[in-house]
């Protein structure tokens, strides 16, 4: 006899309509919504800076733009810089949140690799810093492993999905 295909979940229309559901938030209002991103541009034309940027505004509880933040922790993978090259950057960008804030910027610039530790990294960071609302991984490349490594389509929602 053949097997039977599994059900399918549905929901009417008029369930959905009328079920409450919680709105989207946002970490930085109207522009960042919580989930899970990639800012991708040409080399060399800003996106650590403006990475950095958004995480000065999240430690801080401050502002990116006309745009407000929600104040928390924040976890930097700056995976390409080294202390020095962070302190130079971050001195540039005239952090407000170092003189009484409750919430800082934790940098780290090395991380396991998806499948052999990150996330595993990640769970022990966010348990031991509960307040955290963001978490920016500079660059990719050094996160992948080498089946996903290939730029597909595929290989980036792997590694998507496993993040």
């Amino acid at each position: 006899m053949p097997k039977q295909p599994p059900h399918l979940e549905t929901i009417t229309a008029k369930d959905l309509l009328t079920r409450p559901i919680e709105p989207i938030g946002f970490t930085i209002a109207d522009i960042l919504p919580h989930g899970l991103f990639i800012l991708a541009g040409s080399p060399k034309v800003g996106k650590s800076w403006l990475a950095l940027d958004i995480c000065n505004a999240v430690a801080a509880g401050g502002k990116l733009w006309q745009y407000f933040a929600t104040q928390g922790d924040v976890l930097y993978l700056a995976l390409e810089d080294n202390h020095k090259r962070l302190q130079d950057r971050l001195s540039k960008v005239s952090p407000s949140y170092i003189s009484g804030s409750k919430c800082d910027i934790h940098f780290a610039t090395a991380a396991q690799k998806l499948g052999s530790g990150l996330a595993e990294q990640l769970t022990v960071f966010l348990d031991a810093h509960p307040q955290t609302k963001l978490i920016v991984i500079d660059t990719m490349q050094y996160i992948r492993n080498s089946r996903n490594s290939i730029r597909t389509y595929s290989g980036d929602y792997a590694d998507m999905d496993a993040l």
